[in-house]
């Protein structure tokens, strides 16, 4: 008898490391979804405000229009 010898050019783990990077790039998606939500959410509260509670919390006029203008996925990295 001859030992048969795989010719399989992944490794037996290949299919566990792609999940895992599929549940990764979910994970990634999740988080930037609710920073987005986050940013949603403070437009609309700041939008909401008038211009005497946006003075009782520290926000220029400009601060809040560049707030207002932005897009929900235009995250930046110090809000993480």
């Amino acid at each position: 008898m001859s030992a048969s010898v795989s010719s399989n050019p992944l490794p037996t783990h290949a299919g566990a490391e792609r999940l895992a990077g599929l549940f990764d790039s979910i994970a990634a998606f999740g988080r930037v979804a609710g920073l987005a939500w986050r940013r949603f959410s403070t437009q609309r509260g700041a939008s909401e405000m008038d211009a005497r509670m946006r003075r009782d919390v520290g926000l220029t006029p400009k601060m809040v229009r560049a707030e207002l203008t932005r897009a929900p996925w235009q995250i930046e990295a110090g809000l993480r």
